[in-house]
């Protein structure tokens, strides 16, 4: 009898936990966007919904049918692309580094301040010449106890 309702509590945590968890549709994208970042045209990306799909419109007027393929992400067919969105519905940010947000004025549209993804600096490692030529360089002396006239190289 323990076994049961012990079960009967994970259930009902499960079922509970799904019933508060905020889930968006592709209805729930449905308005005028801005681009926001890395646009490519001066137009206004638009998202329609079409039952469990959507039609986007970027900023060049181009379209694509996308549906949502895994929680807070999307895929958009024509484009090759997926996006990733934000609970709300509020921002999208695809792969290539678009970001669309709410128009202001549509519906939920609030300011979003959109922080860039940091890009990775590589700083090239010396070549083994570079460090051979710099160690062939004169060095000053530091002990004038011993005599040295400044000019003392590393030789082969």
């Amino acid at each position: 009898m323990g076994h049961s309702v012990k079960a009967l509590t994970i259930v009902g945590s499960i079922v509970s936990a799904l019933a508060t968890a905020t889930v968006v549709y592709a209805a729930d994208l449905f308005g005028p966007y801005q681009c926001v970042q890395n646009c490519g045209g001066p137009g206004q990306p638009f998202v329609a919904p079409r039952g469990w799909e959507m039609n986007l419109t970027n900023e060049l007027g181009q379209r694509s049918r996308a549906w949502i393929d895994r929680p807070g992400h999307l895929w958009a067919e024509q484009w090759r692309e997926g996006a990733v969105f934000s609970p709300d519905g509020l921002i999208v940010r695809f792969d290539r580094g678009t970001v669309w947000q709410r128009a202001p004025g549509a519906p939920g549209a609030r300011p979003v301040i959109v922080v860039p993804r940091p890009r990775e600096v590589v700083v090239p490692a010396p070549s083994a010449y570079d460090v051979y030529q710099s160690l062939r360089r004169p060095y000053l002396c530091y002990l004038p106890s011993e005599g040295c006239d400044n000019t003392q190289r590393l030789t082969n």
